[in-house]
Formats: structure tokens, C-alpha cells, sequence
């Protein structure tokens, strides 16, 4: 076993638990996930596996237990987490609603959120951890202002859309993480890969701030928005900040500051996004005469094998399998 715990550094720590006996599981996972209830009716039949890696207060891994077991949690305290059957059936119940989760449908849960789950014996799961005191304090960012009740997303997420986007975004994390661990050794470098993963969730996932978070994104600088058409108008273009800050006369703190509060990213991630989405989009639409390559060069994509991996990160599958699919 490899314990889990917080990386020094910043640096990716990959970790391994294997278990057969029912306390050694519980002790484990209250470590990682704070108090809760574990019921195993045949604990003899445990085979518990989680694996996967860490990287500051984010965890990336997979969990099994090989058997029927019965979770209650009152309070997860610290942590929001994503998870997804990738085989097998988990049963939630919270409040007076059951949730039947597989690999169509994810589970979110939240802080300050009592739940109670069954996994059928041969559930695997795919978890993605993130810290309260993060996911809380990038809302904030976003909202300009302190919160003053507990996040909590809705628990059910039909993986489709842009769920099922930010869940492939974060598995080509995990997947960077586990094979390039030194690129991510500074800080700075990891918290711009946060940033986009919680502010993606924050805005793909309904919770009890959407509507507010709505209001304040439409309630943006007028000059982003003139931002954001000459971005839209000029995909194939290479991204000259320096000219957008003379043409608008603002500051590049001041830039970057208000994308980070309106969109929760940087003005190049956020282009970057919309030209993944103007490629999607004109692939499902393609004309006769168009083909993968010429799509992606006119929304601003130069290296076509890195565009081919990256969209595939994004959406799932292959440009060529998205004209495929809708042929």
C-alpha cells in the first residue's frame, strides 16, 4: 500500500491501496474521504482496489470493493467528488429520491449533503476529488463575492454534453499526470489545469448558484463581449493580446483578471475552447468540399496530429469518427 496524503511540492504522488479486510478499508477510506459508515454483509468476499494519483488537494482513481457494500455519509466536510460506474450499478439515496448511477449517469457529491449508496458487487468506479476550500473559493472568483450558504451541485449528471466533455478533460489530466508528472512540478502550472477543471464543472453542471453565476456572467464588461465576437470572427488568427489591450486600452492584469471572473479561464484557453467548438460543430455540418484538415487550419489549428489527440481528449472520439457518426 502507498499512502495518500499531500504532495510536497506540488508534485504528482501516485498511489495504491489493496485491502481484504473491512477495517482496513473503512480506516483507508475515512482517510481520504472523512467519517462515514461502512456496511459489508459479506466481508469475507472484500477485495477492495483504489489506485490512481494525487496532485495538491485533487485526486485522480479508480475504486472497487468485489463485493455488496453499503455507504452512509453524513458530511463529506472537505471534499466534492465526481464519480462514474465504469462497470456495474451504485444506488443513492438522498433524501427521499434514489438515484440509479451507471456509466450514463454520474454522481456528484457536495458537502453539507447526507447520502447513502449501495454498489452492486461488481461496481468499479472512476473518482475525481477536489477540495472544498477550491471549488469554493474559485465560486467566489466567479461571482465577485463571498457565499454565504454551502455549494451543493444537483447528484445526478447524465454523462452527455458538456458533462461528459469536462469528464474527458479530466481523464486526459489524470493520463498527463500519470505520464508526465515533472511537467506539472511548479504550482502555477497545476492551478491553470485546476482552474479550467473547476470552472468547466461550475458552469456544465446545475447547482444552487447557477442562477446567480448566470446572472453575473451576462452581467459582464461590455468590452468583453466585443472580445469575444473579434475572437469568434478571427479563429485562424494567431492570438496578439498586446493589440486587444492598444485597441481597448486596457491592461493585461485587468485582461486577465476579467476573463479569469467572467469565464474562469485565461483569453488563450478560452479561445482555444471556441475553436474546438466551431471545429465540433462544423464537423457535424461538414460541406462536400470541406475535409478534417481544412476545418481545423480555419479555426486556428496548425499541428493537426496534436489537434487530432486534443479533440479526442475533448470529445470523446476522433474528428474522423465525428464525421463518421453523422454520416
Amino acid at each position: 500500500m502507498i499512502e495518500l496524503g499531500k504532495s510536497e511540492n506540488w508534485l504528482p504522488k501516485k498511489f495504491f491501496a489493496h485491502f481484504h479486510q473491512s477495517q482496513e478499508v473503512l480506516d483507508w477510506t475515512i482517510k481520504v474521504n472523512g467519517p462515514h459508515q461502512l456496511h459489508i454483509p459479506n466481508p469475507k468476499q472484500i477485495n477492495f482496489l483504489h489506485e490512481g494519483i494525487q496532485i495538491g488537494e485533487t485526486t485522480f482513481g479508480k475504486i472497487q470493493y468485489s463485493t455488496l457494500v453499503n455507504i452512509n455519509i453524513d458530511n463529506l466536510q472537505h471534499c466534492y467528488i465526481f464519480n462514474v460506474p465504469l462497470e456495474g450499478v451504485q444506488e443513492i439515496k438522498v433524501k427521499s429520491s434514489t438515484i440509479y448511477s451507471t456509466n450514463n449517469v454520474a454522481a456528484i457529491f457536495s458537502p453539507d449533503q447526507p447520502f447513502s449508496m449501495v454498489l452492486e458487487p461488481n461496481c468499479q468506479k472512476q473518482m475525481i476529488r477536489i477540495s472544498k476550500k477550491n471549488m469554493e473559493n474559485h465560486l467566489i472568483r466567479m461571482l465577485g463575492y463571498k457565499i454565504t450558504r454551502p455549494l451543493i451541485f444537483d447528484i445526478q449528471a447524465p454523462m452527455q454534453g458538456s458533462i461528459k466533455q469536462w469528464f474527458n478533460l479530466a481523464m486526459s489530466l489524470q493520463e498527463f499526470l500519470l505520464e508526465y508528472d515533472s511537467v506539472v512540478d511548479l504550482q502555477g502550472i497545476w492551478n491553470n489545469f485546476e482552474n479550467n477543471l473547476i470552472a468547466l464543472l461550475l458552469t456544465s453542471q446545475p447547482h444552487n448558484y447557477s442562477l446567480e453565476l448566470e446572472r453575473r456572467l451576462q452581467g459582464k464588461p461590455s468590452y468583453l463581449n466585443y472580445i469575444e465576437s473579434l475572437f469568434k470572427e478571427n479563429l485562424s488568427q494567431p492570438l496578439k493580446l498586446s493589440e486587444v489591450e492598444k485597441i481597448l486600452g486596457i491592461s493585461r492584469e485587468r485582461l486577465y483578471r476579467d476573463f479569469h471572473t467572467y469565464f474562469g479561464q485565461s483569453p488563450v484557453a478560452y479561445l482555444r475552447n471556441l475553436r474546438f467548438e466551431e471545429t465540433y460543430k462544423r464537423l457535424k455540418e461538414i460541406k462536400p468540399w470541406e475535409n478534417v484538415s481544412s476545418i481545423a487550419m480555419d479555426c486556428g489549428f496548425q499541428q493537426l496530429g496534436r489537434f487530432s489527440q486534443e479533440y479526442k481528449t475533448r470529445f470523446g472520439e476522433f474528428p474522423s469518427e465525428t464525421l463518421k457518426n453523422n454520416k
